[in-house]
């Protein structure tokens, strides 16, 4: 009964410092990743070799694409955080992620995807943006300005606003209601410019 008593003691105890450990690293990765990229930016827009590029597996198939991290920053709601590839819980558990289905910054629809609450929560805010607010995305060494053209809810298995939407967009999506995730918070912005 003692034994017992102490392996629920210390299970409770890794529960309580989990979010702790999870929101640490998080915040790690993000400064060693903003400093790396800040240092970089630069280098980057000669494309740099030293950014690893996003390394996909299409059907056993290794696709080298251009993509290696960007920067996303939104005044309004107070976000900078380097956008790294991919949307899979380790990527995303470094900070927002773009999806690699989606187009590159400037070229049609940018998709990234982040957390609303744990590791980091770098889009907890996004639902304060509303229609005109200003989005920068840094890739490449060129800023992208986007301008918010409308935020809503779309079910949490509905992929369709990453898809091609005609025009350069960008799209983020997180989870809603917070701490639930039974849908998608959605934010659908339009380039304004691409600074060369």
């Amino acid at each position: 009964m003692k034994r017992l008593s102490v392996i629920i003691i210390l299970i409770g105890v890794l529960l309580m410092v989990y979010p702790l450990v999870v929101e640490y690293y998080a915040r790690y990765e993000q400064e060693r990743m903003i400093a790396l990229f800040d240092r970089n930016v630069a280098a980057v827009s000669e494309k740099n070799d030293d950014l690893p590029a996003c390394d996909l597996h299409t059907d056993g198939l290794s696709q080298n694409t251009e993509f290696r991290e960007a920067k996303i920053e939104v005044t309004k709601i107070g976000l900078s955080a380097v956008v790294v590839c991919g949307t899979s819980l380790i990527d995303l558990a470094r900070g927002p992620g773009w999806y690699v289905e989606s187009a590159l910054p400037g070229q049609g629809n940018t998709a990234i995807a982040g957390h609303r609450t744990m590791h980091g929560a770098w889009f907890r805010n996004l639902d304060q943006l509303k229609e005109n607010d200003l989005i920068k995305v840094v890739f490449e060494g060129q800023d992208y300005l986007y301008r918010v053209e409308r935020v809503f809810i779309i079910a949490k298995d509905d992929w369709s606003v990453i898809d091609p939407c005609g025009y350069p967009a960008l799209t983020l999506t997180t989870c809603h209601p917070v701490g639930r995730a039974s849908q998608r918070l959605v934010v659908r912005a339009a380039l304004v410019n691409d600074s060369q």
